[in-house]
């Protein structure tokens, strides 16, 4: 009940001209009275947004919630260490560096190259034996969204 609630007042946020690109990523709440908030947005999130959220959250919570006042809120974006959650958070990471576990197990690296209806697009580099010679060919795999187990944004190091 708390999170449907949180969830509705966290959206309804949105469409604030501020917040007009953000949208909720994720919401976990712990039973140790934890609000953990997770934004992104199309040109990226910023920390002067997040606090601004964090504010409106934690009014909200305490004005709506028995023992509103208890509760520790956080309100980040998902960071490299989360998976992506959702289609709209693929586009801004084109041209960047993934790791892909599909549900059959299988796990892709490369390059996110399109992002396109229910697919994704990963350029990846394959070496192959040309006579006697090796080289290195790009190849392209296609991957539907509704495939992927889990992906990451990978750093470039």
């Amino acid at each position: 009940m708390i999170r449907e609630k949180l969830e509705e007042f966290v959206t309804a946020q949105f469409s604030d001209k501020l917040f007009l690109d953000c949208y909720l990523v994720d919401l976990v709440i712990k039973e140790s009275q934890f609000i953990k908030v997770f934004v992104d947005a199309d040109d990226g999130i910023t920390l002067d947004r997040c606090a601004k959220l964090n504010r409106l959250i934690r009014s909200y919570v305490e004005e709506h919630i028995k023992d509103g006042e208890k509760y520790k809120i956080e309100v980040s974006s998902p960071g490299l260490d989360r998976p992506l959650k959702l289609q709209r958070q693929y586009k801004k990471n084109i041209g960047r560096k993934f790791e892909i576990k599909e549900k059959s197990g299988t796990v892709k690296k490369g390059l996110l190259r399109e992002v396109d209806g229910d697919f994704i697009t990963i350029e990846y580099v394959e070496t192959v034996k040309q006579g006697k010679k090796k080289i290195k060919e790009k190849r392209f795999y296609k991957i539907p969204f509704e495939e992927i187990a889990e992906s990451f944004v990978k750093p470039n190091i």
